[in-house]
């Protein structure tokens, strides 16, 4: 059992994603006890009262995954224009093609280590600064 007072969840391009959340989290926890947007419908944070706190990454590196990506030399890079946008999709369709796993794959993998680096870079930053 964890004993924290918050957990923080990043998004990147919480906007986006929060259209498809904003339901089952307002059913699950409850309205937000705090949100800060930049404008309406795109928020920076949410706070729920249970301590959860989402916070929107792109709007705090002030970059798309794909730059950053790149401007931290992460080996998985973003597979810009391999998902199609235009294809409606349904919860059922379980069937992707090569070029949509490998989207998936470089999204979580570039998401994944461009974080870690992020964090490894705060790590010494602060080593540094004692």
């Amino acid at each position: 059992m964890l004993f924290l007072d918050y957990i923080y969840i990043y998004f990147h391009n919480l906007a986006y994603d929060l259209q498809f959340l904003r339901l089952f989290l307002f059913e699950a926890f409850a309205f937000p006890k705090k949100q800060l947007n930049t404008k309406p419908h795109y928020p920076i944070y949410v706070e729920f009262n249970n301590g959860i706190i989402i916070r929107d990454s792109l709007i705090l590196s002030q970059r798309s995954l794909a730059k950053w990506s790149k401007d931290l030399n992460i080996e998985h890079q973003k597979a810009v224009g391999a998902w199609d946008y235009t294809k409606i999709r349904h919860q059922q369709d379980n069937e992707f093609t090569a070029d949509e796993l490998l989207y998936i794959s470089n999204e979580l993998y570039s998401s994944l280590f461009t974080f870690c680096k992020l964090i490894q870079f705060f790590i010494t930053y602060i080593i540094k600064c004692k």
